[in-house]
């Protein structure tokens, strides 16, 4: 199967800022599921420049059609050849793809990311980024904003804005319509845990298959203990502290 390896490009900079990709769609498809779907696959740079500059300063093109099984090296290729990888300051690339895909650098297998390509989503579709990879967009982030490109990056309101901002909303009640939004928004999801990485997650429930072949487990992740004295309700993955202060599972019957 063919895959287009695309060229975006953002016009209303000089000089031009690029990022390049790969998709099985069409192309006017893929621009748009970059600013609506951006933030969530990975793509934030590119999602946030969009948003700054306005759609019609970008435009979208194919480079080349290639074979599925050479994609990603032809990707990598013009993501070198056009410096649209961020840290090179011309582009909004975050990354390289033959990178491997490092287990610690997402915290997903290489199954997981070949399923979601070959389903024609996001490599990232459904994982979460590690403590890691936060640290590195963070990073990224920094060295954009050095370029001038995030004005409002690191910005922190004064004291005297935050009482202001407090006041405001002192005594407002959520109106009708509000809570049911938030309804709307929580309906057809469950929570999901994973003991060794200490998280739990809010997730779609048709998700959830994707998850629980991945290490998760159902529910919060969190137990019922108590001393004879107190009832807590705590972690899961930190039981045993507990233990050791001669606390034991189940609440205390009243």
């Amino acid at each position: 199967m063919k895959v287009k390896i695309y060229l975006i490009t953002n016009t209303a900079v000089n000089p031009h800022m690029y990022y390049v990709g790969l998709t099985k769609n069409e192309l006017d498809r893929r621009l748009q599921e970059h600013i609506t779907l951006g933030r969530h696959e990975g793509n934030k740079l590119l999602s946030d420049a969009i948003i700054e500059y306005g759609k019609r300063n970008f435009t979208i093109e194919v480079i080349e059609e290639v074979d599925e099984s050479e994609a990603r090296m032809k990707e990598d290729y013009y993501i070198r050849k056009y410096k649209s990888h961020c840290m090179d300051g011309c582009g909004y690339n975050m990354r390289y793809e033959t990178c491997n895909y490092e287990k610690h650098y997402h915290g997903a297998n290489q199954e997981q990311i070949e399923e979601n390509i070959r389903n024609g989503r996001a490599w990232n579709y459904g994982i979460s980024f590690s403590t890691q990879s936060k640290e590195k967009m963070i990073k990224t982030k920094k060295h954009r904003y050095s370029l001038g490109l995030y004005t409002k990056f690191n910005t922190n309101h004064s004291q005297e804005t935050k009482n202001k901002i407090a006041e405001s909303k002192r005594g407002k009640k959520l109106t009708e319509e509000h809570k049911n939004k938030i309804a709307e928004c929580s309906s057809g999801r469950t929570w999901i845990h994973k003991k060794d990485l200490k998280e739990r997650k809010f997730i779609k429930k048709k998700e959830i298959n994707l998850y629980l072949l991945n290490g998760w487990e159902s529910g919060k992740g969190v137990i019922w203990i108590n001393n004879v004295v107190e009832c807590l309700c705590v972690d899961i993955w930190d039981y045993e502290n507990y233990t050791e202060k001669g606390f034991v599972c189940g609440r205390i019957k009243k």
